[in-house]
Order: structure tokens, then sequence, then C-alpha cells
């Protein structure tokens, strides 16, 4: 059976590092990952974004925020992803992280992000999913 691929936008990330392991539904992503259920996926970009937040909000996270990349699969930004036309109103930042996704296609894209993603969620761009952390795990 082919694992299902994952990609999560920097506030999940970060959630993942910051709340409490146990009651994260973020954490909860890299559980499901170690038991085999699914493959987890950042890009260069995502990564910078979480470790400048971790650093500001919570540097005693760093160390835990580290641990959870190395367990994911880092991909390179991609540039705009031409092949669907993006919504014009996501920021630059959401819409590399976003195109990284579908330029790779990846099947869900994960994110807290109501004000930007709240038009895309339970909507697919090319073959991925845009979806929170929660309705994905329900």
């Amino acid at each position: 059976m082919e694992k299902m691929t994952v990609f999560l936008h920097s506030d999940v990330l970060f959630s993942a590092a910051y709340s409490n392991c146990g009651l994260s539904r973020a954490y909860l992503l890299f559980e499901l990952q170690r038991e085999g259920c699914l493959d987890l996926y950042v890009s260069s970009f995502v990564c910078r974004e979480a470790r400048h937040n971790i650093a500001l909000q919570c540097p005693q996270k760093s160390g835990l925020l580290e641990s959870l990349i190395s367990e994911t699969t880092e991909l390179n930004d991609s540039p705009v992803f031409r092949g669907h036309l993006l919504p014009n109103r996501l920021p630059d930042a959401d819409r590399l992280v976003l195109s990284t996704a579908i330029a790779n296609r990846i099947k869900f894209f994960l994110t807290f992000s109501e004000e930007v993603f709240s038009q895309l969620f339970g909507k697919r761009l090319e073959a991925t999913f845009i979806l929170r952390p929660a309705c994905f795990l329900n």
C-alpha cells in the first residue's frame, strides 16, 4: 500500500515543536509517519520560517524543531507553479510553499492558516488537497 504524502506549512511544523507533544494534532502527524502511515514533506522556506518563529517565540524548543525537521523530506522551493493558476490574493510566501507541494505532486497540503487559505480548504489544485490538520486526521 502506497503511503500518503503530506506537505506541512510552516505553521504546522512550528506547532508540532511548540505545543505539548502528546496534545498536538501537528505532532500526531509525526507519530503517524513513525508508524509508517504517511511521509511528511517540507520545503527549504518552510524550515527557515519555522526556525525563525521558534527562535523568537520559544527558543528552548529549537532542538525539538530540528529533530522534527530531520524526520521530514526537505524539498527545494519551487517557483510559482504554472500548471494551475493559484489565487492572486495569496501572499508570495504562501504561494511559494503551496506551489512547491503542487509541483512535487504531494497529495495533501496541511496548514492552520485560516486567513490565507480559507477559500482553498477542502479543494484540490492539480493532485494536491488543501486541508486543516484536524480535517486530515478525521
